[in-house]
């Protein structure tokens, strides 16, 4: 199943305060499903549909018959809501470049509506690597001059 996880106003996606929110009325999502479509192809008709509404099967009929009857209207409200909901690509990009799985990353963000220093004080601070043990060259002499000892086993045999 594909949703959107913030909101969307659409009339082919269902409404956050609906019985169904953020889902994508698709016909190919629901009942044209097929194991050879790829995620590319799914992207690209969701982008279709955002693009051009399928007027015939709205989960928001309410928005369907703005969109029919006031398409002003309707596009200074989607936009409002754009603006009010999406996530900046840079603040995603920030914090992916910290280390946060892209999943954490949306989920902050939308938790934070889109705020990225909230999201960055949401998710606390990043992951401390841990520091590169110092090591030699083994075909380099030690600084006594001979060469340095093969290691030992790092687990030893059990006794019997």
């Amino acid at each position: 199943s594909v949703r959107f996880v913030g909101e969307v106003l659409h009339p082919n996606i269902g409404a956050r305060a609906g019985s169904d929110p953020g889902a994508v009325c698709l016909d190919m999502l629901s009942h044209g499903w097929s194991p050879s479509f790829h995620l590319r192809g799914c992207l690209l008709e969701i982008v279709n549909l955002l693009r051009y509404p399928n007027v015939s099967a709205a989960l928001n009929p309410d928005l369907l018959s703005l969109y029919l009857y006031d398409k002003p209207e309707f596009d200074r409200r989607a936009q409002e809501c754009t603006q009010r909901n999406a996530v900046p690509a840079d603040a995603a990009r920030h914090l992916v470049t910290r280390g946060v799985s892209v999943e954490e990353t949306m989920q902050a963000l939308y938790h934070c509506s889109g705020n990225l220093s909230m999201a960055i004080d949401y998710l606390g601070p990043p992951p401390q690597a841990p520091l590169p043990v110092p090591t030699r060259n083994r075909s380099q002499p030690s600084a006594a001059g001979s060469p340095e000892p093969s290691p030992l086993p790092q687990h030893s045999p059990p006794r019997p």
